[in-house]
């Protein structure tokens, strides 16, 4: 009898461990680098803990319901091409019919998919479901995403879209900090030129109240030169939920406080951008300040916080 509860009590034990084991990616995901990352020389990697308050954060931007245990401590890895990082790699592991299902997100330094691959499933149904998105997936933002997931029932998609949408959220909330400085120097080249350089400098967006529903909180900025050392502007990391939509959105000023452009981590202009900037351009705190749209009050309150007028 004390054998057979001994037994009973050592396979509650192990439920319990692979239980608290399952949101992890338990394989190496080293190899997937270089798969989705051919230009790669190398690697480096960044581990951190999702505590209660970010999983807090995290549940309320998402549509569906985290499981408690889903988020924990993880590591993302970050090809790197001479000495700096082109991109992220975030493996998660998902629940399948038949085990776990474990799938690799190669995310580019804006947050955007990349690319994606299994690197363990044994779920035909899943293999099927990843098919039939690829085309929408390469290249996809979170909002991108978050309209596949609204648009689909068939349970297999939803978690391959789930996985998706939890890998962006993650990776941007708990190694946003890590990343934005790499982001700044990629957006101040794009918008500047080759060599451009970057510099923090601190910023105070309290003038903006929470009705425009804006990230004030991690609003961060650099001043940037130009190649040859001189003041070429300054560019803005300040997100937006727009609808529905969260936006990660830069903001980027040129030396004469004229809004030159409004673009995603990645660099570049997207349907929300062109939207939202198609008022903007070229305008600088005197337009802006008559301008009636939310997009022009953000751009002036941008411009008054990070620029000086010019004497």
């Amino acid at each position: 009898m004390r054998v057979m509860l001994a037994m009973i009590v050592w396979v509650g034990a192990l439920a319990v461990d692979v239980h608290g084991q399952a949101f992890c990616a338990m394989r190496d995901p080293v190899s997937g680098i270089f798969k989705t990352f051919p230009e790669a020389h190398g690697y480096s990697s960044i581990t951190r803990t999702v505590r209660p308050d970010l999983r807090m954060r995290i549940a309320e931007r998402l549509p569906f319901t985290l499981h408690f245990n889903e988020l924990g401590r993880h590591t993302v890895y970050l090809p790197l091409q001479d000495e700096t990082p082109i991109g992220v790699l975030h493996v998660r592991s998902e629940r399948g019919r038949y085990g776990l299902v474990e799938i690799g997100w190669a995310l580019d330094l804006g947050a955007d998919v990349h690319t994606v691959y299994f690197q363990r499933c044994r779920d035909g149904d899943a293999k099927a479901a990843m098919e039939r998105l690829r085309p929408n997936l390469e290249g996809a933002s979170l909002s991108d995403l978050l309209d596949l997931h609204a648009q689909t029932s068939d349970p297999s998609e939803r978690m391959v879209l789930e996985s998706g949408i939890k890998t962006i959220v993650v990776t941007k909330d708990a190694w946003g900090d890590a990343l934005q400085p790499w982001q700044a120097k990629h957006i101040a080249a794009s918008q500047f030129g080759a060599g451009a350089t970057v510099e923090p400098m601190t910023i105070d967006l309290s003038t903006l109240g929470p009705e425009y529903r804006l990230h004030t909180d991690a609003a961060v900025a650099w001043s940037v030169s130009d190649a040859q050392g001189k003041p070429a502007g300054t560019i803005v990391r300040l997100d937006w939920t727009l609808f529905t939509h969260p936006l990660d959105l830069w903001w980027v000023i040129d030396d004469q406080r004229r809004m030159q452009a409004l673009v995603r981590s990645t660099g570049k202009s997207d349907k929300w951008c062109v939207m939202l900037f198609d008022m903007l351009e070229g305008k600088g705190v005197g337009e802006l300040e008559a301008c009636a749209t939310a997009s022009g009050v953000i751009a002036f309150e941008v411009i008054q916080a990070t620029t000086p007028p010019t004497p």
